[in-house]
């Protein structure tokens, strides 16, 4: 009988505010199929990581200087990357094909499960 393997998935943070790169790490150690591999602070850094390590996850915020996430997206193939926008403003109006899921911040533990569910059913 096969052994029933979990699926593993490499993210990484792009948020220009500390608290929110603290509190999505929490919650990415919190599950065993997610593993941490990269942080920006902003979109610039954020398109050289994402070049550099393609993550199969990418946590990103909506706002933040210099670009906003969603400018962001204009500049990667999205297709090769799973999408979870963050914001403290409501962004279940963002109306993006490109966008698998949003959490709004202050992430909450039900719904950080919530969002690592969708993933494996979607991917």
């Amino acid at each position: 009988m096969a052994a029933n393997r979990q699926k593993s998935y490499t993210c990484v943070i792009i948020d220009d505010e500390s608290p929110a790169h603290k509190a999505l790490s929490f919650h990415i150690a919190s599950y065993s199929q997610l593993t941490l591999v990269g942080r920006a602070f902003n979109a610039v850094e954020g398109l050289k990581l994402v070049e550099r390590l393609k993550p199969g996850v990418i946590f990103l915020n909506v706002t933040m200087p210099y670009m906003t996430g969603l400018e962001m997206l204009d500049h990667f193939s999205t297709h090769d990357h799973y999408i979870i926008l963050t914001s403290a403003l409501e962004t279940r109006t963002v109306r993006d094909k490109r966008v698998n899921d949003y959490l709004l911040v202050p992430v909450t533990t039900s719904r950080f499960l919530e969002a690592v569910q969708r993933l494996e059913m979607n991917i």
